[in-house]
């Protein structure tokens, strides 16, 4: 079967059809490597708040919103550019799309790189050091790959880049190449794919800058002869090991290679009866080597953690209330910093499949101790509403609602910023295919690289009522100074400025917040909990306050004089005053 509903717009075709291209293959498993499991642990501090997020609609994407895929990576004039591609399905006659913004998310444009008859099945992009684009399309028997050379003007076509028929659910990667022999190029670019009878195939490119030479990996056997194998993979950018991991059986393993997928050891991450497949499990590894992946149980979202190359894992849940969770993603940072992003609904009378009244989400988790014992997140939504219906997490099968397709991505830019790519179809009804692709860029911290954007920080007094603050001790860590300082009292009054103050009109306990803004539009916020009194005295205590008529000051002066005088003369030893 094709598990990932590859052929999401073709129309009615016959098994038989696929039956007449399967090429009988060898079945091949790699022995289980020694490895050991860790119990899953709950994060035991969570923080849920919404952070700021610049959010923009594609232009001209109604209807593409399927599977968008997002990359941060070098442009070939220079500087980083971000690249997204989404598939536009196989019998349309197109290519799969793609946008390129070359002033950090800002703006973008689409590129037409022409037409292919068979259509769009799956897409995919992986972007060279030198600039080259690297995309991926499927369609019945194969998978292409054009190359672009300068930023997508042009482009160079390899119709039949897999090296067996019938590939489902193919990805892309770049890496160093591993070992030294004639003609080889400093990078190599991997593709894995689920080969339909086989299982799931590497092969790749280290011989030709365009991608028109390919081998198979693993002495020409599948990696692993799960059918149903389709997983996401990672290459380690500096020793080049790969890491593909895959449901496998009763949980998940994964399967590395560090001699540029001559071989590989097989590792088990969890041992689990539950579905961990909903859709794919993701994969990124940090410039240490440090592996992490994230999956969901519908119920939840998980990150598995290792810091010996897959040999060991710590395993984390992520998500800490009621709700179901679907199409988790994953990506790195520094070491440690690490966001998982995935489509979430508080609703939870059924799988993904079944609640066909949900209103969707699109969510993210930052963390900044992702290696450390105690890993805590940041949850907060990206944009609170995208979709409502069923999301299908059973590739062609059900009927459910699929127009969101199997899953959605994010990168980190070069400064640190996460970004992400998702579809968002609203209320529109299953198999409506308007789903429009987004973009969004974090600009709150934390951020996913160390020294970056501002740090917001204030001093405080209280009189009474009024509180001052002074922002003069935040700081740029940019470099280019800080642009705004905005201030929420807590009280539903806001001000501006590097100094303030405000009055409250009762006493009590107010979340007083400062946020502040970089030239790069990066922001910081402080928040503290300051509680205010209507009267105060130096010292402490209270001060009563009694009103007296001045008529009756002056009688008790006057009979207080009159009182001492008598005593004096030893005519009265005591007066009584009655009434007022």
């Amino acid at each position: 079967m094709i598990s990932n509903g590859s052929f999401h717009r073709s129309g009615s075709i016959p098994l038989s059809a696929f039956v007449l291209l399967l090429l009988a293959a060898p079945l091949f498993i790699q022995p289980l490597a020694g490895a050991q499991e860790a119990g899953v642990r709950d994060a035991p501090s969570n923080e849920h708040r919404a952070i700021d997020f610049f959010v923009m609609e594609l232009p001209d994407s109604e209807g593409d919103g399927f599977e968008p895929h997002i990359v941060a990576g070098p442009g070939v004039s220079g500087g980083e550019w971000l690249y997204i591609d989404s598939p536009t399905g196989i019998g349309g006659g197109q290519s799969g799309n793609l946008w390129i913004s070359k002033d950090h998310g800002d703006t973008w444009e689409a590129h037409d790189y022409g037409r292919n008859a068979l259509g769009s099945g799956d897409s995919y992009t992986a972007i060279a050091s030198d600039g080259t684009i690297y995309y991926t399309d499927l369609y019945l028997w194969s998978s292409t790959i054009d190359t672009s050379k300068d930023g997508g003007d042009t482009w160079i076509r390899n119709p039949l880049a897999t090296v067996t028929r019938v590939g489902d659910r193919q990805w892309l990667a770049m890496g160093p190449t591993v070992g030294t022999f004639p003609g080889a190029q400093s990078e190599t670019l991997y593709m894995i794919y689920n080969d339909i009878p086989q299982g799931l195939v590497i092969q790749r490119s280290q011989w030709s800058s365009r991608g028109l030479m390919w081998t198979m990996g693993n002495h020409r056997t599948p990696v692993t002869s799960s059918v149903g194998s389709r997983d996401h993979f990672a290459v380690d950018q500096n020793d080049g090991t790969i890491y593909l991991p895959n449901k496998d059986g009763g949980g998940i393993a994964i399967y590395v290679s560090t001699d540029g997928a001559d071989s590989f050891s097989r590792y088990q991450v969890l041992t689990t009866d539950e579905d961990v497949q909903n859709i794919f499990i993701a994969a990124d590894v940090d410039d240490e080597g440090n592996v992490y992946l994230a999956w969901s149980t519908q119920e939840h979202v998980f990150l598995g953690v290792s810091t010996d190359k897959a040999r060991t894992w710590s395993i984390t849940r992520v998500t800490d209330t009621d709700g179901t969770r679907v199409m988790p993603w994953v990506t790195v940072g520094d070491p440690g910093r690490v966001a998982l992003t995935w489509y979430d609904t508080p609703e939870t009378n059924g799988t993904s499949d079944e609640i066909t009244d949900a209103d969707w989400g699109a969510y993210a988790a930052i963390t900044t101790d992702a290696l450390s014992e105690n890993v805590s997140f940041l949850i907060t939504p990206i944009l609170d509403y995208v979709h409502t219906g069923g999301i299908r997490t059973t590739g062609t099968g059900g009927n459910a609602d699929r127009d969101l397709g199997d899953f959605f991505t994010c990168d980190v830019d070069e400064m640190g910023r996460l970004i992400v790519t998702f579809g968002n179809d609203g209320d529109d009804g299953p198999g409506a295919r308007k789903s429009k692709v987004m973009f969004a860029k974090q600009l709150e911290s934390p951020f996913m690289k160390e020294g970056v954007g501002p740090v917001a920080f204030f001093e405080n007094e209280t009189h009474g009522l009024t509180v001052r603050v002074d922002a003069s001790g935040s700081y740029d860590m940019n470099g280019k100074g800080i642009s705004a300082y905005l201030w929420d009292w807590g009280d539903g009054t806001n001000s501006t400025g590097i100094r303030s103050e405000h009055t409250f009109e009762r006493g009590g306990a107010y979340d007083i917040s400062l946020k502040v803004i970089n030239m790069d539009d990066m922001r910081s916020t402080l928040t503290r909990n300051i509680t205010v009194t209507a009267h105060e005295k130096a010292g402490g205590g209270a001060v009563l306050y009694i009103i007296v008529p001045l008529g009756m000051i002056m009688l008790g002066a006057a009979l207080y004089i009159w009182y001492r005088k008598r005593k004096a003369s030893g005519g009265i030893e005591e007066v009584r005053v009655k009434g007022t």
